[in-house]
């Protein structure tokens, strides 16, 4: 019996020493963790800003042959307003939409990355996408319900060439808060944006 004193004591006095190595072990790989996490989340942030600089080239480019297309609309439909049915008017219906992706900022979320991102910035990004995606329905509905109509004379062509401007007007509009949205987000991060553009002219 007095054998196992000495030993319990000893057991006794190591228990602390035992608890601090857990804990110590605990916020080691908690650490670890965070530092993964982090990476993770820069990676995410830095492809969201890549998908973001190339919707702007893609977006300023539809924005610039939209409108072109909205005066080519207008004067046929000038024209259609002042010849008649009888004239035979040559009409081009339509604009330019060349697909936007969001491939990054989906990525983002189901990988979980998006936790690290400070609110602000999961709110703008939010609200970018947002109107990203109401930006390429339009056109999708759009462009959808013209297959299935048909015109033959002229007072018939009227009503789709001014849905065509209609919606030019409206995509037009939305698109410029894109831009807007666009150049506010990567401005807020312009030294990872210069860190990324250097990267990429090396």
């Amino acid at each position: 019996m007095s054998q196992l004193r000495p030993n319990l004591r000893q057991v006794l006095l190591e228990i602390p020493a035992i608890i601090l190595a857990i804990f110590l072990a605990l916020a080691v790989d908690n650490c670890n963790e965070n530092r993964k996490e982090k990476n993770l989340a820069n990676k995410a942030l830095e492809a969201i800003i890549l998908e973001i600089q190339e919707n702007q080239s893609i977006l300023d480019s539809n924005l610039i042959e939209n409108k072109l297309k909205g005066e080519q609309m207008q004067a046929t439909r000038d024209s259609l307003i002042t010849q008649g049915d009888d004239a035979k008017i040559s009409v081009s219906i339509g604009y330019n939409q060349i697909i936007m992706s969001n491939g990054a900022w989906e990525m983002a979320k189901l990988s979980g990355a998006i936790r690290r991102f400070e609110p602000r910035t999961i709110q703008n990004l939010s609200e970018l996408y947002y109107l990203q995606e109401m930006y390429m329905n339009l056109g999708n509905d759009y462009f959808g319900q013209l297959a299935t109509a048909s015109f033959h004379q002229n007072k018939e062509e009227l009503p789709r060439v001014d849905a065509s401007l209609n919606l030019i007007k409206i995509t037009d509009s939305i698109g410029k808060s894109m831009m807007a949205n666009y150049r506010a987000f990567l401005e807020g991060h312009k030294d990872m944006v210069a860190r990324l553009n250097a990267n990429a002219a090396e």
